[in-house]
């Protein structure tokens, strides 16, 4: 009887260790899907803002313009337009801040950050970033700030 249950006790270690490995390979599966989405996802990011402006030329002539060329309603468009990019960007950093975002592609995305925060033209530059970043997530705010160099 002794060599019956240890066989069975045995069984079922083998059972929970195989278990175990196999949650494992799926938590593994899993975090893979997710960061391939979130790849994805800022790759559509990055098509959206550039499809925005092929689609509408006029947005080329009103990114290529200096803040103070601007029309009312066309400073507006541009805020706007600057605001979606803003807070695309800070999803962006929230996906890397929860693991999701592998480093190197955020680090691609930092970069992109940096050259719109220096800028004194388009759509994310000095003047839109400085009334984007009331309305965004504090942390990113700062971090991004202190990421890049403003001086002018």
């Amino acid at each position: 009887m002794d060599s019956l249950n240890g066989k069975l006790a045995l069984i079922g270690v083998v059972t929970v260790v195989l278990s175990l490995r196999f949650v494992a390979f799926e938590i593994r599966q899993n975090t893979t899907s997710l960061q391939a989405a979130a790849i994805q996802a800022s790759t559509e990011v990055a098509r959206e803002n550039i499809m925005a402006l092929v689609n509408d030329p006029s947005l080329l002539d009103l990114k290529n313009k200096a803040p103070g060329e601007l029309t009312k309603a066309e400073a507006q468009r541009l805020y706007w337009l600057s605001r979606s990019f803003w807070l695309s960007m800070q999803g962006l950093w929230r996906q890397w801040q929860l693991g999701v975002l592998p480093d190197e592609e955020w680090l691609v995305w930092q970069h992109i950050i940096c050259t719109n925060m220096t800028t004194d033209r388009g759509i994310s530059g000095r003047k839109y970033w400085q009334q984007s970043k009331g309305g965004l997530i504090p942390e990113f705010a700062e971090l991004s700030e202190s990421s890049c160099d403003l001086s002018p």
